[in-house]
């Protein structure tokens, strides 16, 4: 099998799948199987003036996260990967178009692309002598990211602490985080007394500390089962990564220990809370998709074709079983009746 090689080095297999993959992604709204509720952009979850129909908001989804893959494939995984592959973009659009719930276009679409500029300006600390200006980028990013959407509000902690594990604890960056957050809390405090949203303000940051815990059950693994695919997989690349870190240019080992952080924090914050909620399903994807990459570069292995052909059939039969769903096909009962049986 040279799938591996394919995908890693034919930009036309590459365009070729990914057309297919666009053809996918399309087919459930063309005909109808699937349907997006009229889209409110908020700010501090009070519904705004900005009401988008569902052909909107769609083709919106579409065109950001077309224009995210594009923009991470170039300025995140080319500054870590020693080898030319065409697979980075693959991989996001294989596990964007699998995981419907990633695909609903929202507040988290703004949040993403502001989480992901904090990212690709704390990553520079390796590779900058002072490091003022992208820290100070970096968490301007995430509170202004955290007014969109609660959840990203996650991700302010575990950048701080990814400043330690970059820098070490340097005074000038301590007093740049301080400066940006009260500065943050300032403007957002200022910005609800002007227009007398105090108490508004005041309940949507409170749900932070209200966190509502994930009910397992059968339709819930189903809808999300994508989730849990990334998660075996990825697991698989990182181990893999272990075992071969010489292939990769790395300025140091300290910026993939700050991604593998944010992915094992992310992941375990969104199985415990949030994993039905779509926010960041867009980018956990973008994350995992890193790692795979990693894994599957290496396209003369067999065993690495094999474990990717495997994960594409999971993902083919998870996208069958989704599109049947949409079409009305009761397959959870069907699946009920057949363990009830078992």
């Amino acid at each position: 099998m040279h799938i591996l090689q394919s995908l890693n080095r034919s930009w036309l297999t590459t365009l070729t799948l990914n057309i297919f993959l666009v053809a996918l992604w399309w087919t459930p709204y063309l005909l109808n199987y699937r349907s997006l509720p009229e889209v409110t952009i908020c700010i501090f979850g009070i519904d705004s003036i900005i009401v988008l129909s569902p052909s909107i908001a769609i083709l919106l989804q579409f065109i950001a996260s077309i224009l995210m893959f594009i923009w991470v494939s170039r300025f995140l995984f080319s500054k870590y990967i020693n080898i030319v592959t065409y697979l980075q973009f693959s991989m996001m659009m294989l596990l964007y178009t699998s995981w419907d719930l990633a695909q609903v276009f929202g507040n988290h679409i703004i949040s993403t692309v502001l989480l992901i500029i904090a990212l690709l300006e704390i990553i520079k600390i390796d590779f900058s002598q002072s490091n003022i200006k992208e820290i100070f980028n970096s968490f301007t990013a995430l509170v202004i990211a955290s007014i969109f959407q609660i959840d990203f509000l996650f991700f302010i902690p575990l950048f701080i602490l990814g400043v330690f594990i970059l820098e070490g604890f340097k005074r000038k960056s301590i007093l740049t985080i301080i400066f940006v957050l009260l500065i943050g809390v300032a403007t957002i405090i200022g910005y609800a007394y002007v227009f007398d949203i105090i108490d508004d303000v005041e309940v949507y940051y409170m749900q932070i500390l209200k966190p509502e815990i994930a009910t397992y059950s059968l339709s819930f693994v189903l809808d999300n089962i994508v989730f849990f695919i990334i998660i075996i997989f990825s697991a698989i690349s990182l181990f893999f990564y272990f075992q071969n870190q010489s292939n990769f240019r790395f300025n140091t080992k300290r910026t993939m220990a700050f991604l593998i952080m944010i992915w094992i924090c992310l992941t375990l914050y969104m199985m415990l809370f949030v994993v039905a909620n779509n926010g960041l399903a867009l980018f956990y994807i973008i994350l995992s998709s890193l790692f795979l990459s990693l894994c599957f570069i290496d396209y003369r292995s067999k065993h690495k074709n094999i474990i990717f052909v495997i994960l594409i059939i999971f993902l083919f039969i998870n996208y069958i079983l989704s599109l049947s769903i949409d079409m009305g096909i009761d397959l959870r009962t069907y699946t009920n009746s057949l363990l009830t049986v078992l």
